[in-house]
């Protein structure tokens, strides 16, 4: 049995020992009855929500693209983070987002595809960091429900630890003199100077320095996504009957959001369940209710990510053009 075999096999025995656990935890049966009263405008709401994302993160690489001189156009882009959400949907982690991306990018761009594809490193880079300032921010306004469970408080703490400097490193990115990160990052460079992988982050990280609000608006772009889908969360909650606000989903929902970034289920199915659970206790919710609402977020998503299949069936590259794109630039 080779390692991608194994791997699989592993991640859908996790899958079924997450199913068992969810199945002792609360009344499937029940569950089922809460969700066939959803208010179904209620899921089109988060459907709509949803769709927002995929056009913020195509905006993002475009702003990253552009910022090293590879025009590739904004449509192409935003179809293609459309296809990448598809195919994630099918696996774990963003393995599926980002071999999407390398397989489109390496006909739009072939002269530089390297480059390209060290922005979705970046880009990645960016979406962590504003994960953990949205909960950083976000956390003490719901600190009250979150410390009344002491697994909760331990690592609601360390993320808004990790959070702060987060914030403190962005600060030093937009703040600090263009020479002294150019410094930095030459001494990165000598410190890494057999992986290409990070010569090519920090070749396009110091043309990044040059262009910082690019950056910045790729980093506000990913705040941005964080809220719009903890808003999905949040509606799809209330189609079931779990009435949180805004905030308090904020303060939990990009540590969920952390978490399905591991290889180790499909569609996050067992961890966001587990999570969201831990996070909103039996005082605000219903375990029955609170499951449902997990049952409508993976609902909402399962749609969202079949417009992407649409995407990728009636979606061709234009290839010409933006290659002329990136010739000329």
């Amino acid at each position: 049995m080779n390692r991608k075999v194994l791997f699989t096999v592993l991640k859908l025995a996790f899958l079924c020992g997450a199913l068992w656990w969810l199945s002792r935890k609360v009344d499937l049966q029940g569950v089922g009855v809460i969700f066939s009263k959803a208010n179904p405008s209620t899921f089109a709401g988060g459907l709509l929500l949803l769709s927002c994302t995929g056009i913020i993160a195509g905006y993002r690489w475009f702003l990253l693209l552009r910022a090293i001189g590879v025009p590739i156009s904004l449509r192409s882009l935003i179809s293609i983070v459309y296809v990448g959400q598809f195919f994630a949907l099918f696996v774990p982690g963003t393995a599926g987002d980002d071999v999407t991306r390398a397989l489109y990018i390496s006909r739009l761009a072939p002269q530089r595809i390297r480059e390209v594809l060290t922005t979705v490193v970046i880009d990645r880079g960016l979406g962590m960091c504003s994960i953990f300032l949205v909960a950083m921010v976000s956390i003490p306004f719901n600190w009250e429900v979150l410390a009344a469970h002491e697994k909760v408080r331990w690592g609601c703490t360390v993320f808004f630890g990790a959070g702060l400097l987060v914030f403190l490193g962005c600060l030093g990115f937009f703040v600090l003199p263009k020479p002294h990160l150019e410094t930095l990052i030459h001494w990165v460079r000598q410190r890494l100077a057999r992986s290409k992988t990070a010569q090519d982050v920090c070749a396009v990280a110091s043309a990044l320095i040059l262009r910082r609000a690019a950056v910045l608006g790729c980093l506000l772009g990913g705040l941005t996504t964080q809220v719009v889908i903890s808003g999905v969360f949040c509606v799809a909650a209330r189609a079931v009957g779990v009435n949180l606000p805004l905030l308090a989903w904020m303060s939990f929902v990009p540590i969920i959001l952390l978490s399905n970034l591991l290889p180790i289920t499909f569609a996050g199915v067992g961890v966001r369940d587990y999570l969201l659970l831990l996070f909103i206790p039996a005082t605000l919710a219903s375990p029955d209710r609170v499951l449902a609402s997990s049952l409508s977020v993976l609902a909402i998503g399962m749609v969202g990510a079949l417009f992407g299949g649409v995407i990728y069936v009636f979606y061709r590259p234009a290839a010409k053009a933006d290659a002329v794109l990136v010739e000329a630039a």
